[in-house]
């Protein structure tokens, strides 16, 4: 990169992704205390065992578990280490959505340290990436 010229990694987009991250962090809290205030103490546990086997919910789980298998495929071809991809799709089954959003948010940490937005998509692969599209 030559210097002066502005690129989509520049510090440009640092702002908006501190925003971005503790934004998406205090709503994950939010749906975490709202999910578990509900489950434990109210009447909706019972009700949601209830609604399991109906359509709707067949549906919902449908789409759940599709999302994490797209997110399993950028886990497993961002990480390096298999093992690593392997311990995340686990928690994307377990924990569906919330683990999600934490893998989103430990992978834009990179972005926020290195001012690189390849590296965020493209995980240990940016640098070959990169190199591939200069030449």
């Amino acid at each position: 990169m030559t210097p002066g010229k502005e690129t989509i990694s520049s510090r440009s987009a640092v702002p908006f992704i501190r925003l971005a991250r503790q934004l998406l962090l205090l709503v994950m809290l939010g749906f975490a205390a709202f999910l578990f205030g509900g489950l434990a103490f109210t009447e909706m546990g019972s009700q949601f065992m209830a609604q399991l086997p109906t359509l709707g919910m067949i549906i919902v789980l449908a789409d759940l578990y599709a999302g994490s298998f797209v997110i399993m495929l950028w886990a497993f071809y961002r990480e390096k280490h298999p093992w690593v991809a392997i311990a995340w799709s686990l928690s994307f089954i377990l924990l569906g959505n919330l683990a999600t959003l934490t893998y989103v948010l430990w992978a834009l940490r990179v972005v926020a340290a290195d001012h690189d937005l390849h590296r965020f998509f493209h995980g240990h692969r940016a640098p070959s990436i990169l190199a591939a599209s200069r030449s």
